[in-house]
């Protein structure tokens, strides 16, 4: 199965799609239930499977680093400044 979605980057990128709609969609409606433990928990599942089936794992933590670091500062910006409120 690995090998799948090594030769067909169509098939990697749909599946790649739809995955992270549908953890998208499962977080939020996670956050109204007030459950958001389990939308993050989904999301870190979801990330190491895709690494797991990835061409380039190394580069797939780098940017997942960098993405978290740069929502954290973002967000973290924006709550301090009282743009948003929580």
């Amino acid at each position: 199965m690995r090998n799948l979605f090594r030769d067909n980057a169509i098939v990697a990128r749909v599946l790649n799609f739809l995955l992270f709609q549908i953890a998208w969609f499962f977080s939020v409606f996670c956050i109204v239930k007030e459950m958001s433990f389990m939308g993050v928990g989904l999301i870190g599942i979801l990330a190491i499977l895709y690494m797991l089936f990835s061409n380039r794992p190394q580069k797939l933590i780098l940017l997942y680093t960098a993405a978290s670091l740069l929502g954290f500062i973002v967000d973290s910006l924006l709550i301090n400044s009282g743009a948003i409120w929580i």
